[in-house]
């Protein structure tokens, strides 16, 4: 890219592409504890996780790790209803694969458990 305003316009292309594909602002993500899939800016992946009281949790490696997402994405977005084995059900380009389902799946945390509830 030859500039920052050729830098931006990709960058917000794909913006809207993974909005298209189901995903939202993470500063409105509920805070319910309900697994979803998460965007951090810099990352080439997208991780599972969940947002409590005392924000986003990511499961990896067997624990759980803080995260600053930047989209999100409910397990019953219009870009996931059909996804199978990594593959997204729409039919794109197979360079656009995408990691879904290779993330290990958190277990969800009982309610007595999260930080930031009563005991």
């Amino acid at each position: 890219m030859p500039d920052e305003a050729a830098a931006l316009r990709v960058m917000f292309a794909a913006y809207q592409r993974l909005q298209a594909l189901g995903f939202r602002e993470a500063a409105y993500c509920p805070a319910d504890g309900q697994l979803r899939e998460f965007i951090e800016a810099g990352s080439t992946g997208i991780h599972t996780g969940y947002r409590d009281a005392s924000g986003v949790w990511i499961a990896e490696a067997g624990d759980l790790w803080p995260s600053k997402p930047i989209l999100y994405r409910d397990p019953t977005a219009s870009g996931m209803e059909a996804a199978e084995g990594g593959r997204n059900a729409q039919q794109l380009d197979p360079s656009d694969d995408s990691p879904i389902g290779n993330a290990e799946t958190p277990s969800p945390v009982p309610s007595a458990s999260r930080v930031g509830e009563g005991t």
